[in-house]
C-alpha cells in the first residue's frame, strides 16, 4: 500500500485492530470491561507534520520524525476513540527501558558489543517481569476501565497535556489539541480506506 513498515508496525496496524475489534470490544464493555493497551511510548509525544502524517515526502522522514508521529498519533488517535467509545478503557503506555531479544538480530560485531554492556543495561532496565505484571495490572485495574490513558508501566501518568505534569522524555511541544486529534483521526480513516480489507 506504500506505507512505511515501522509506521505500520507502531501505528496503523495497532489502529486498525481496535477498529475492527469494536464490536467484540463494545460487547465486552457492556459484559463488564474492555481495554486496548498499546505499549509504545505515552510522554515521548512531540511535534507533528500535519501536511504529510505519512512522512511520504521527501526530507520529512527520519528515525525521529517516525518516533515522534507514531507516539503523538497514537496518543491522540486513542483520544478520539474515547471520545466514540467512551465505555473502553483506552491506554498508550510506557514500558520504560527493557532488556528483550532484540539484540538477538543485529549483526554479530553489535551482538558482540551488546553482550558486554548487557550488564550496564540490565542495572538501568526494568525487569522484564516488573513490567509484564505492570501491564497484567493495567489491563485488569477498575481504575482503568474506561476512557483515555496515557500512563508508564506502573500506571503513573505520562499525560503531558496535564499542568504540572512533565515527563523528561517529552519534547515540550504542545502536541494535543482538537485540530490535532480530527487530522490525524481523519488520516488515519483515509489510510484504511485505501488498504485492503483485514
Amino acid at each position: 500500500e506504500g506505507l512505511d513498515r515501522k509506521m505500520v508496525v507502531s501505528y496503523y496496524c495497532r489502529l486498525r485492530f481496535a477498529t475492527n475489534l469494536l464490536p467484540l470490544l463494545k460487547n465486552g464493555a457492556a459484559a463488564s470491561s474492555a481495554r486496548v493497551i498499546s505499549v509504545l511510548g505515552a510522554g515521548r509525544e512531540g511535534k507533528l507534520i500535519l501536511e504529510d502524517l505519512s512522512l511520504a515526502t521527501p526530507g520529512n522522514y527520519s528515525l525521529r520524525n517516525v518516533e515522534s508521529h507514531t507516539v503523538t498519533m497514537t496518543s491522540l488517535a486513542f483520544e478520539e476513540l474515547s471520545k466514540q467509545n467512551p465505555e473502553i478503557g483506552w491506554i498508550h503506555a510506557y514500558p520504560g527501558f527493557v532488556v528483550t531479544g532484540i539484540f538477538r538480530g543485529l549483526p554479530a560485531p553489535l551482538r558482540v558489543l551488546s553482550s558486554v554492556t548487557m550488564p550496564a543495561f540490565k542495572c538501568l532496565s526494568v525487569p522484564i517481569e516488573e513490567c509484564g505484571s505492570g501491564f497484567t495490572w493495567l489491563s485488569t485495574d477498575e481504575k482503568f476501565r474506561r476512557g483515555l490513558w496515557l500512563v508508564n508501566w506502573k500506571g503513573e501518568t505520562m499525560d503531558t497535556r496535564a499542568e504540572g505534569v512533565k515527563s523528561w522524555i517529552n519534547t515540550g511541544v504542545e502536541w494535543w489539541g482538537e485540530e490535532k486529534r480530527r487530522r490525524v483521526w481523519a488520516h488515519t480513516e483515509d489510510v484504511f480506506r485505501g488498504v485492503k480489507s483485514v
